[in-house]
């Protein structure tokens, strides 16, 4: 498995969350738009302002997903011999990629997730590389590539 296919599923599977996203926010700003004229009551405007509530939350997750997306193509450029955000771990039941937020998926059979430069995970094995051993809460798994 190399790393330009490994960054192409994630881009796909970030391209996929950003189009959720955006036709979430879409759904959110057709409900909310209420015709202030016919509006009777105050519960319209209630949940008028828990749509826009919504709205901010989806928008602010849309943002992310964005830099999440940008960051992946960014280092997309880069190769790596230990644990350093962007890098691709490769241990014998998973892969793990730093410092990009996306679901877990399966790529070749072998689960894919991510996690953060602010994660426990992250700090217990940042620097580490091939053939070290990568901690992982109580967990103990061999890196057996860094890419």
């Amino acid at each position: 498995m190399n790393r330009e296919k490994i960054i192409e599923a994630i881009s796909e599977e970030l391209q996929k969350s950003l189009k959720s996203l955006q036709d979430r926010v879409n759904t959110v700003d057709d409900a909310a738009d209420l015709d202030e004229e016919a509006v009777r009551d105050y519960d319209d405007f209630s949940q008028q302002d828990q749509y826009s509530d919504t709205r901010h939350l989806l928008t602010r997750q849309l943002h992310a997903a964005e830099n999440d997306l940008a960051n992946v193509k960014k280092y997309a450029e880069n190769s790596y011999d230990s644990v350093a955000p962007g890098a691709i771990v490769i241990t014998d039941e998973r892969i793990f990629m730093a410092d990009v937020s996306f679901p877990p998926f399966e790529i070749d059979g072998k689960q894919i997730a991510s996690f953060s430069t602010e994660a426990p995970v992250y700090q217990e094995n940042e620097g580490k590389q091939k053939g070290d051993t990568f901690v992982m809460g109580d967990q103990e798994i061999k890196i057996e590539n860094i890419l």
